[in-house]
């Protein structure tokens, strides 16, 4: 485990770190800053522009109109961009020459929709698998705030919903620990053949995870510290590429032949 994370430092080191930069602040600005209708906010403080919008619901109706555009800008380019940086990280791995316009490989019309399946694809499985795993947490919340809003209930009642919640919620996530780890190679095998389909790419990153679920399990394990730093936000620039870089090497380093990695 120490050499697969030192190896991963590795490749970490000379332009690899600026260009995880580039990633986080693209994504940053695409996620958080596409909220047109806050920019809208701002710019019709000005007299000239807000002289414009002649009522109080043509103004919302276009907040709402520029905030639906920056949500569906957001969906069109995020999944590109993470499956571009992905691309890049299975290169370092494998000793290929890396260029800045690799990252930007799912751009083409056909590769453009490839990876929107394949991010949606996995994603939404994966929320639907999350909340089901924090289901049975979620409905004693929900007893809980009802008994506590509205009505009187006893003291120990409270603390016992209040542990019993607790307990479900840290259930839900260890389960969905191991079941999360099928997809730890998924986008890996997406970005290194073109041919293979999402389902087959899904089945060869659980046969991957269940021949490697040791080493997968203790390699997640040991990054928590490391993303408890990312509280701070700028250590999340090398710590998310640190470990990206770092499974990308594990599946690099344990591929198979009925593995295209």
């Amino acid at each position: 485990m120490g050499r697969i994370k030192l190896t991963a430092k590795s490749h970490l080191l000379g332009n690899t770190l600026p260009l995880l930069l580039v990633f986080m602040v693209l994504i940053s600005v695409i996620t958080l800053s596409g909220d047109f209708s806050l920019l809208v906010s701002y710019l019709f403080r000005i007299p000239a522009l807000s002289a414009l919008v002649s009522t109080a619901f043509s103004y919302r109706m276009l907040r709402i109109t520029l905030s639906v555009i920056g949500i569906v800008i957001s969906a069109l380019t995020v999944p590109p961009i993470v499956l571009g940086a992905d691309r890049w990280f299975v290169l370092k791995a494998t000793g290929e020459e890396t260029r800045v316009r690799d990252v930007f490989y799912f751009f083409g019309i056909s590769r453009f929709l490839r990876s929107q399946s394949a991010f949606w694809y996995s994603f939404f499985i994966r929320a639907g698998v999350f909340l089901f795993f924090q289901f049975p947490a979620v409905c004693v919340f929900g007893v809980l705030y009802s008994s506590v809003k509205y009505g009187e209930t006893a003291y120990a009642i409270v603390i016992s919903l209040l542990i019993s919640g607790i307990l479900l919620l840290l259930t839900g996530l260890v389960f969905y620990f191991i079941y999360s780890a099928d997809w730890i190679v998924y986008s890996y095998i997406i970005v290194s053949d073109d041919t293979v389909s999402l389902h087959n790419a899904y089945i060869l990153s659980s046969e991957f995870a269940k021949n490697n679920i040791g080493k997968i399990c203790f390699l997640r394990l040991s990054f928590v510290p490391w993303w408890l730093l990312s509280v701070l936000v700028f250590p999340l620039f090398y710590v998310w590429g640190y470990y990206k870089q770092t499974f990308a090497v594990l599946a690099y380093e344990n591929k198979n032949q009925d593995n295209p990695l």
